[in-house]
């Protein structure tokens, strides 16, 4: 009994540490990497918890260079949009301004170098009624989308290799759509860059202490169990 609680500790350690350590990897190597490992890391994504267990999501795994660059062209003129909202203060971030934009500014110019796009789609009829928005899913529908997306960059970073979330693309759906041959019937959630990072993962992410996100009973009043949590 002894072992087998120690083997599930060995294990929640491991986990645990793969999402303290599954940031978003801005800086990529252009490194090849498999197709098998991309493929085992959906296989391990589709577990993720959907609504009815519908299953909605569906991925495109986007490699030719041609294409890779024809989203980027779309990327970049919506991310110099939000770079002017950073730096003149009409966007808030909650890290450091500096390294943080500068690491989207470097990934938005690198944005066709990464080895692999994956474009997470959904399938609308997959859907709940009160998942659904005027033109599509709305922040609800969330719930059957992005646990998927999470799974698959948990997945990745268990074999070594970064991702990156990105939703600006939502904006240009149309031409995404016709670029990917996206049926009327889907919508895209996100797109991943997907790549080997540049240097090491890191050790610490920063992000907001326990006592500032957990509320006990009401929002606003302290849990006494988050006090001094990192």
């Amino acid at each position: 009994m002894g072992e087998e609680i120690s083997l599930k500790l060995s294990g929640a350690d491991a986990v645990l540490e793969a999402i303290r350590t599954t940031g978003a990897t801005r800086y990529l190597s252009t490194e090849d990497v498999p197709d098998s490992v991309i493929v085992k890391a959906i296989e391990a994504a589709r577990f993720g918890p959907s609504g009815g267990n519908r299953q909605p999501v569906r991925w495109i795994v986007v490699r030719d260079p041609k294409m890779r660059k024809r989203l980027a062209d779309l990327y970049q003129p919506l991310w110099d949009r939000d770079m002017e909202m950073f730096l003149t203060g009409q966007m808030r971030t909650g890290a450091t301004l500096g390294p943080t934009v500068q690491a989207a500014d470097y990934m938005s110019k690198h944005y066709a170098d990464a080895p692999a796009i994956v474009v997470a789609t959904v399938q609308k009829a997959d859907m709940h009624a009160h998942m659904k928005g005027p033109d599509g899913p709305n922040m609800v529908g969330g719930s059957s989308i992005y646990p998927f997306v999470q799974n698959f960059c948990l997945a990745l970073r268990s074999m070594g290799v970064g991702s990156c979330i990105t939703t600006l693309l939502t904006e240009c759906e149309e031409q995404v759509a016709k670029l990917l041959n996206v049926p009327d019937e889907a919508v895209c959630a996100c797109h991943i860059l997907v790549g080997y990072p540049q240097g090491t993962f890191p050790t610490q992410l920063n992000r907001m202490p326990l006592e500032e996100l957990i509320f006990s009973e009401k929002y606003g009043v302290s849990h006494p169990s988050a006090s001094g949590g990192k």
